[in-house]
């Protein structure tokens, strides 16, 4: 049976809010040391978390990356939610200034631990939790485990399991998780020039890279030359794309799609129609999977909405903050 889909607008909210342009550096990040339980038991773990200042009145958002993104990949959006709540974004295991995850471990259901102990740190109770491609998936672990920790939910283009080839998807990314042949485009990606791999990576995740202010593809750069300096940073991509891979094949109970629908939290699923890494097909089912779903497709946009319109993605995540 066909269940219909409510459909946000990105002009939800007609409010004012701040320019998400007007805060060009990233917000100041701190350490603190988060300890959750793996497959190995306790592990303890020193993560670089980003606040942004804002009111108490909405409580706080939670913002979580994607495959090899960073806390910063939600300074505009969080800078336009500013003016309504504080946020805080974090660095996952082993990306930005984050340690990387002990013994290797970058499970999707690890990295989802680390991610509630870090709620749990913050002390604010349940938050308002927004996650981006492999964070989006991350998320949906989190939402589902413990509902007592998010009030809202915002997914933009998680990265859910599909189970079919999607001709438009970028084959570098199947190549870097097979064994050996990965290993040869690991190097050549962890030697390249980082303004040259900050360009890459916004063809892939943007629909028109000339959309990228230039300040942000420069930071994108700093960044990647600051990692290239992490022997980790390499394997920590690799291994988080190939357990981003082992979701497809998750026993019937455990698959992303089950733990979805479990979700109770009010959600708002953000897709760009040209999203070159996550099929847009998918927006649909995902947003009527979870219990309290809706949907925001945003034409012209790639995989990284956040970034690419941070005023219309803010705007439509706080018409579902504020009603909750």
């Amino acid at each position: 049976m066909s269940v219909s889909v409510p459909i946000a607008r990105a002009s939800s909210y007609d409010g004012e809010i701040v320019d998400p342009m007007s805060r060009r550096a990233p917000w100041p990040g701190a350490y603190r040391d988060i300890t959750a339980p793996t497959a190995k038991g306790p592990r303890t773990i020193r993560l670089n978390f980003r606040e942004t200042p804002g009111p108490d009145d909405l409580g706080r958002a939670f913002f979580v990356h994607g495959l090899g993104g960073s806390s910063t990949n939600f300074t505009e959006v969080a800078t336009a939610m500013s003016g309504f709540m504080r946020g805080t974004s974090i660095d996952l295991p082993g990306y930005g200034v984050s340690d990387p995850a002990p013994g290797g471990d970058y499970s999707i259901d690890t990295q989802a631990a680390y991610v509630i102990a870090s709620i749990e740190a913050t002390g604010d109770g349940p938050v308002h939790l927004v996650g981006n491609s492999m964070g989006g998936l991350i998320s949906v672990y989190v939402a589902a485990r413990r509902p007592d920790l998010v009030r809202t939910l915002t997914l933009v283009s998680p990265a859910m399991p599909t189970y079919r080839y999607e001709s438009g998807a970028d084959p570098r990314m199947l190549l870097l998780a097979i064994p050996g042949l990965g290993s040869i485009l690991q190097r050549q990606l962890a030697l390249g020039d980082p303004h040259d791999r900050a360009w890459m990576s916004t063809q892939l995740c943007f629909e028109d890279p000339d959309r990228a202010p230039g300040f942000r593809v420069d930071q994108i750069a700093s960044e990647v030359a600051l990692r290239q300096r992490y022997p980790w940073s390499m394997h920590a991509f690799t291994e988080s794309l190939r357990a981003i891979a082992a979701t497809v094949v998750r026993r019937a109970g455990r698959t992303p799609w089950r733990l979805a629908a479990q979700i109770t939290a009010p959600t708002l699923v953000v897709w760009g129609d040209r999203d070159k890494l996550v099929p847009a097909r998918l927006a649909e089912r995902c947003a009527r999977t979870v219990q309290d779903g809706r949907l925001l497709m945003l034409s012209g946009v790639g995989h990284t909405a956040q970034l690419e319109m941070p005023e219309e993605a803010a705007r439509a995540m706080l018409e579902m903050m504020i009603a909750r």
